[in-house]
């Protein structure tokens, strides 16, 4: 549990450095601006999602705390409650008219600590490992009403430093690369 507290206290240092560098190195074109958002898919998927961002100028950061249990089709054969618990730190860049209102196209660049678990079919035995991972994705912000918008997005995750793990007499191997998608509802102050 201590190396949660860590990586959060990290990942907000970095998110305050980085924006507080960007938010003063520029002319002042656009105020800073805040948000929330959550991930549709992973209340879908037994878990929750919660990310909080500020930016300026088309350029956001985000923290992101979410959790999901995947279906058995995303499972490994011979394993199920495949659960991720996930602390991350994302960078967006908006491109067109309506970035600094951060609508529209982005590209995001992050990384973060995943820790992910897993229980064998046979024996119900689980184990569980530490993730470090990087993060990179494509989205499309649209405006639904005021500061309501939602956000399809797709993205890839690759998880640094995967190992084999030992579940009771059984291996599981997380992957090294996850395809990422789904979509989120946010807000925008």
């Amino acid at each position: 549990m201590k190396h949660i507290l860590e990586i959060r206290k990290t990942l907000l240092l970095l998110f305050t450095i980085v924006l507080s560098n960007h938010t003063f190195a520029q002319d002042s074109e656009k105020k800073l601006s805040f948000g929330v958002e959550s991930e549709i898919m992973t209340w879908i998927n037994k878990g929750y999602h919660g990310s909080l961002w500020m930016g300026r100028n088309g350029f956001r950061a985000r923290l992101v705390i979410a959790k999901a249990t995947y279906p058995d089709s995303f499972n490994p054969e011979g394993f199920t409650n495949l659960t991720s618990e996930f602390y991350e730190m994302e960078f967006d860049y908006f491109f067109g008219k309506k970035r600094n209102e951060f609508r529209g196209l982005w590209v995001a660049l992050g990384t973060g600590y995943t820790k992910q678990s897993i229980e064998s079919e046979t024996t119900s035995i689980s184990a569980s490992t530490d993730l470090m991972v990087l993060h990179t994705g494509i989205g499309y912000a649209i405006n639904i009403y005021k500061g309501l918008y939602t956000t399809p997005w797709l993205g890839m995750a690759l998880h640094l430093n995967a190992q084999d793990v030992e579940v009771g007499n059984e291996t599981w191997t997380p992957n090294f690369m996850d395809p990422v998608f789904g979509a989120k509802i946010g807000y925008s102050f």
